[in-house]
C-alpha cells in the first residue's frame, strides 16, 4: 500500500502530458490493489480502517493494511484518478472510508493515529497512547478533505479540516515554524522527534508544511454559478466565474479568536451570481447582513446561498457563535473538554492555578455553556488564554465555591517542550456515587 500512495502524482502526469502510458500505470495500480496481496482499498471501503487485516508480525512490514498516512495518500490518489475516468466506484470508495476514518479514528483536535496506524482510536482518546496523533497523518487528512471538498463542496469536509488545522496541525508545529513534533499527544508534554535515515529530520517535518499550505488554496473557491467562502482567513482572493465575471473577496477578521467576518466585494460586470458562505456545524447562534441589512436564511452545518445582482462595494458581515461548549466522553470514568468555536481549548501548568491532572468540573451557565473571560491574547507564550469558573474537589461537607482556572488553546499546549507547560485536553471528572 505505502508503495502505491504515487498513485496522485502518476494521473496528475496523465493529467498534464495525456501520456496513454502513465493512465495505464495508474489503473494498473488500482488492479493490483484488489489482488491476494493487496490492499484492496476499493473492496474493503466497507470495513473499519482499523479492522481490515489481521496485525502483522512486523509493524512496518508490507502487509501492513492500516498504515494510516499512506491509505489516505492512496485515497487521494483515486480521487484524482476518478476526476480522469469517472468511474463512480472510486469516488465511493473514498467517501466511505473517509466518513469511517471519521466516526472511528479522527479525535477532538481533528487527528489520530497510534504508531502511525489506524486502532480505532476516537473512543480511546481519554487514555494515554504511544506515538500518537503523527503529524503526517494530520497533514495528509487534511489533504484527503480538501480532495473531497473540492469534489462535492460539501461542508462536513471543510468543518473536518478547520478543526484539523487550529488543533493537531498548529498544535505540531514550533511557535517560530522552525520544526514541527513528530507525535502530538493530547495530555502531557510535547517532545521532539527524532530523525530517519541520517537525515536530520523526519517524514513528519516535511508533511507539516503540506497541511499548513492547503488553507489559502480553498479559503474561497469558483462555482459555475458565483464562489464559495469555506475559511475565514484575512486576505483578498480572487475568482474567476466560467461566464467570465470576475469576483475579488477581500476579508477582514481576525478569526477564530473572534467570530466576526467581513467579506467586501469587487466585481466584474455587475451580473448576478450566488455567493456561498459556509456556517460551521459549531454554530448554533449565527447572523448575516448584507450592507446592513440582516439575512436571515443560515443554518448551521450549511453554506448560506445568497443570490443577487452583486456590485462593487457590497458588504456582508458574519457573526458566528463562539459560546464554549462541553464534549463529553466515557461513562463510568467521565472527562470533558472544553471547545469555543473551532478550537480546543487545554490546561497548561504554566497558566498555574491547580494541577492540570486534577478533577475539575465546569461551572455552565443557564443556557449549558462554559462563560469564558478572555484573559490575554498573545501572552505567556500562548496565542488564546481565557478564564473560566470551576469546582474543585474539597473534602468538606456541602457544596464548595467555584474557583477561576486558566485555559489555552491546544495548538499552544506545551508549546515550550518542557515540563513546565504540561497540559491537558481531557480534564477528568470526579465520580460520585449519588449523582
Amino acid at each position: 500500500m505505502a508503495a502505491s500512495s504515487v498513485l496522485e502524482p502518476i494521473t496528475q502526469l496523465y493529467t498534464r502530458t495525456k501520456d496513454k502510458r502513465y493512465l495505464n500505470f495508474a489503473e494498473e495500480i488500482i488492479r493490483e490493489w484488489e489482488t491476494t496481496d493487496g490492499p484492496q482499498l476499493i473492496s474493503k471501503a466497507g470495513v473499519d480502517v482499523s479492522q481490515r487485516f489481521p496485525k502483522p508480525q512486523n509493524w512496518f512490514s508490507w502487509d501492513q493494511g492500516q498504515k494510516a498516512y499512506e491509505m489516505m495518500s492512496c485515497y487521494e490518489g483515486l480521487l484524482e484518478l476518478y476526476r480522469i475516468t469517472g468511474k463512480p466506484q472510486y469516488k465511493e470508495a473514498v467517501e466511505k472510508t473517509w466518513a469511517n476514518i471519521n466516526e472511528t479514528e479522527i479525535n477532538i483536535a481533528g487527528s489520530g493515529s497510534s504508531v502511525e496506524c489506524w486502532f480505532g482510536g476516537k473512543q480511546l482518546q481519554t487514555m494515554p497512547i504511544a506515538h500518537y496523533q503523527e503529524t503526517c497523518v494530520t497533514a495528509t487528512w487534511i489533504k484527503l478533505s480538501q480532495q473531497l471538498l473540492r469534489l462535492t463542496g460539501e461542508t462536513k469536509y471543510a468543518d473536518a479540516i478547520e478543526q484539523t488545522y487550529y488543533n493537531a496541525l498548529l498544535g505540531s508545529m514550533k511557535p517560530d515554524g522552525s520544526d514541527w513534533a513528530k507525535y502530538s499527544p493530547l495530555a502531557g508534554q510535547r517532545l521532539e522527534g527524532g530523525d530517519q535515515c541520517n537525515m536530520g529530520l523526519n517524514c513528519c517535518v516535511a508533511s507539516g508544511p503540506r497541511g499548513l499550505f492547503t488553507l489559502p488554496l480553498t479559503a474561497v473557491m469558483s462555482e459555475k454559478d458565483g464562489a464559495r467562502v469555506n475559511f475565514f482567513v484575512d486576505g483578498d482572493y480572487h475568482v474567476q466565474i466560467p461566464g467570465g465575471q470576475s469576483i475579488d473577496i477581500t476579508q477582514q477578521t481576525d478569526y477564530p479568536v473572534s467570530g466576526n467576518i467581513k467579506l467586501k466585494l469587487s466585481v466584474t460586470p455587475n451580473e448576478p451570481f450566488t455567493l456561498r458562505v459556509r456556517i460551521p456545524a459549531w454554530s448554533k447562534q449565527s447572523s448575516v447582513t448584507i450592507n446592513g441589512n440582516l439575512f436571515s436564511n443560515t443554518t448551521a452545518g450549511q453554506y448560506v446561498e445568497i443570490k443577487r445582482n452583486w456590485k462593487t462595494g457590497d458588504v456582508v458581515d458574519l457573526i458566528l457563535d463562539m459560546r464554549a461548549h462541553l464534549v463529553q466522553m466515557g461513562e463510568t470514568q467521565k472527562s470533558i473538554a472544553i471547545v469555543r468555536g473551532p478550537v480546543v481549548l487545554a490546561r497548561d501548568a504554566r497558566l498555574g492555578g491547580a494541577n492540570v491532572d486534577e478533577a475539575a468540573k465546569p461551572v455552565l451557565n443557564k443556557d449549558g455553556y462554559l462563560d469564558l473571560e478572555p484573559a490575554g491574547l498573545n501572552s505567556n507564550g500562548t496565542w488564546m488564554q481565557f478564564k473560566a469558573p470551576f469546582i474543585l474537589e474539597s473534602h468538606k461537607e456541602g457544596p464548595n465555591k467555584p474557583v477561576s482556572l486558566l485555559l489555552c488553546d491546544y495548538a499552544s499546549a506545551g508549546n515550550t517542550y518542557d515540563e513546565r507547560s504540561r497540559f491537558r485536553i481531557w480534564i477528568p471528572q470526579l465520580f460520585d456515587p449519588t449523582k
